[in-house]
């Protein structure tokens, strides 16, 4: 068995990685070489792995990060204990007095996205997979206070099984909203909804011939630069000011060199002048919904509803097209990804059986959580 710091992986080993296969399917570009090299731009995304090795293969194993204050909050299960969810704030901060997470604990999954991975060779059984697993987490164990897997989203029942076998607690935190693609075209995806709803959408793409709109698909490599500015003018608009620009333009560097012709962005003219964008990242059989910004001051766009084109119906036109079998839509915005056709699965912060919650105030929290989780 091998821990690694990802950056020291060698080549060899990052396609031995790369070439195992996930039993998170709608998340399997988080634990992906192409993520974690976009990931190493930023020296605090410092991602590390165990895993097993025979013949100089890697058969199996994970990712994780160590656990610090400094973790930012999404990825931090301290300030989800703490009553901090990013999700919901309806959670009272009660756990707080109850929970003291240890130094030297690590969290298992990836960042800057919403999956907690495991990866295997493809023709081991569930029994060797289970395993190389064991033998992972007891040699984390050997060097780590605690272990807390974050993400772990319903559908990923091997990950959920297993630790529910070595009693290890589920807590819901969010939800990941997805797309299973099986429509033969888009008019058959525009079925699914009521004959007023169709209308509405079929009236809005005449309305853009009409205004000279037009949606195009360019690679990110040319317009990346317009992407970030789009994006970054939506993260003003909506209160986050610390978006930063330079750092968006190098992870997009990155995820050109790795993805190459399969990082597309989904482009919203007038005329000549580029109003809207959405990232798409087509990985295997899953189309990911990176990021997209739309610069709403222009007359009239909001009257097109660019958003729902670039993010919604374009991407299900792309993986039609594409034989693409998932749309992963990531988190948040509940009522609007469910009323586009999107299913949705429970994300989970999984931990320790010594952290229980015993006072009526937190139980009742924590239950309040989940309905509003569930929905």
């Amino acid at each position: 068995m091998v821990i690694k710091a990802y950056k020291e992986l060698s080549i060899e080993e990052r396609l031995s990685w790369d070439n195992l296969v996930s039993v998170d399917e709608v998340g399997s570009l988080y634990s992906s070489i192409a993520w974690l090299d976009q990931l190493a731009f930023n020296e605090s995304q410092d991602i590390k792995m165990v895993f097993v090795k025979e013949n100089n293969e890697i058969l199996g194993g994970l990712l994780y990060y160590d656990l610090d204050r400094k973790t930012d909050s999404y990825y931090n299960p301290i300030h989800l204990l703490n009553g901090y969810n990013p999700f919901f704030n309806e959670l009272n901060s009660t756990v707080s007095e109850q929970i003291k997470i240890p130094e030297n604990s690590i969290v298992i999954g990836s960042k800057a996205a919403t999956s907690c991975d495991a990866r295997f060779k493809s023709h081991l059984n569930s029994q060797e997979k289970e395993e190389i697993l064991h033998r992972c987490l007891h040699l984390l164990s050997n060097n780590y206070s605690e272990l807390f897997f974050l993400y772990v989203c319903e559908k990923n029942t091997f990950l959920r099984t297993y630790l529910n076998k070595i009693n290890y607690n589920e807590m819901a935190i969010g939800n990941r909203y997805y797309m299973k693609i099986n429509y033969k075209d888009f008019n058959s995806y525009l079925q699914i909804f009521k004959s007023h709803l169709r209308s509405d959408i079929k009236r809005t793409y005449k309305k853009m011939v009409s205004n000279s709109y037009e949606i195009s698909t360019s690679l990110l490599k040319d317009v990346y630069s317009i992407h970030s500015e789009l994006c970054k003018l939506n993260a003003n608009k909506y209160g986050f000011k610390e978006f930063d620009i330079e750092f968006f333009n190098t992870r997009s560097q990155s995820l050109m060199d790795s993805l190459n012709d399969r990082a597309i962005v989904k482009v919203l003219k007038k005329g000549k002048q580029i109003i809207g964008t959405a990232l798409y990242l087509h990985y295997k059989n899953v189309l990911y919904i990176d990021s997209a910004g739309i610069d709403y001051s222009i007359d009239n766009v909001r009257e097109i509803g660019p958003y729902f084109h670039l993010v919604f119906y374009e991407s299900v036109k792309y993986a039609i097209d594409n034989g693409i079998e998932y749309i992963n839509f990531g988190e948040l915005l509940h009522d609007v990804k469910v009323g586009r056709g999107c299913d949705f699965e429970i994300a989970y912060l999984v931990l320790p059986n010594n952290y229980t919650f015993n006072d009526n105030k937190t139980i009742e929290s924590l239950k309040n959580l989940k309905k509003l989780v569930i929905r």
